[in-house]
């Protein structure tokens, strides 16, 4: 049995409206160490699109610094990405030793966003060499408070998450990354009065199953997710931490998808009705 032209019609148009939806999908804000001259520090500069400038620098003490490589950050083990670096002494919980990048949204994430970039814990940052260190990256208000927190600490098997709900839980399935690229991904779900729902996926050769993603909730009582603060905290003597990549883009609805494809099939139906 052949299928009617009104059904053939209706297919096309669904698929059609289909694939124009999903074009939809925008890259908000973007860059790349590409976008830099090779071996500067990045500090108050602004390279890609959608980002306020950097600011990097020593949060306490005074041995940290910043640099770019001349490529992007793509082979493990390498000299490649944006780079920031502690040259301090582990040892002894009252050292404190930090150095941080930090990147500024033009505007707070929205419900439908998606924020993701690569890292790689490099040159000696091994946790085991003696802690207490803290390196990762938190997602901020525009004051600086930490809404969300992703870092491996010294002696410790992996990664710790910290969220409105939760602090510092242990996330075994995503291992201390030294010498592999990561790459992490945090999409905002939905945005209430005081809270925020997101999904966090941590994907990379080392990743339990090549990746894992993370559901829960953040803050919104301070505005909502405004920077994002990559840091190594107490890392030690040569310890650094590259990353690359850094975006933010619109996440497609698959249902609204569906429901435009219906829609459009609906008045396909109700056009083709009328001509008979």
């Amino acid at each position: 049995m052949s299928r009617s032209p009104v059904l053939k019609s209706l297919g096309f148009a669904v698929i059609a409206l289909s694939a124009a939806t999903v074009a939809r999908a925008s890259l908000i804000a973007s860059d790349q160490v590409t976008n830099y001259s090779a071996f500067t520090n990045f500090n108050g500069v602004n390279g890609g699109s959608g980002f306020g400038p950097w600011n990097a620098g020593n949060v306490s003490g005074g041995t940290g610094g910043d640099f770019t490589w001349s490529s992007d950050l793509t082979t493990p083990g390498s000299g490649q990405g944006f780079d920031i670096y502690d040259n301090g002494s582990q040892g002894g919980g009252s050292i404190t030793d930090e150095i941080a990048a930090i990147r500024p949204f033009t505007g707070a994430l929205a419900a439908g966003q998606d924020f993701s970039f690569n890292q790689q814990l490099n040159n000696g940052s091994n946790p085991t060499n003696g802690g207490p260190s803290n390196l990762g990256f938190s997602l901020e208000d525009s004051s600086g408070n930490a809404l969300f927190d992703f870092h491996v600490q010294g002696g410790g098997p992996g990664y710790l998450l910290t969220d409105a709900t939760q602090t510092a839980v242990p996330e075994t399935t995503v291992p201390y990354n030294y010498h592999a690229i990561d790459t992490f991904s945090f999409t905002l779900n939905s945005v209430g009065a005081t809270t925020a729902a997101y999904t966090f996926t941590a994907s990379g050769g080392n990743v339990s199953g090549g990746s894992q993603t993370f559901a829960g909730t953040i803050s919104m009582v301070t505005g909502g997710i405004s920077q994002v603060a990559i840091y190594n905290n107490n890392g030690g003597e040569g310890s650094d931490i590259q990353f690359d990549n850094l975006a933010i883009t619109n996440v497609p609805e698959p249902v609204s998808f569906t429901m435009a494809g219906l829609t459009a099939a609906s008045l396909l139906i109700r056009r083709r009705g009328r001509q008979r």
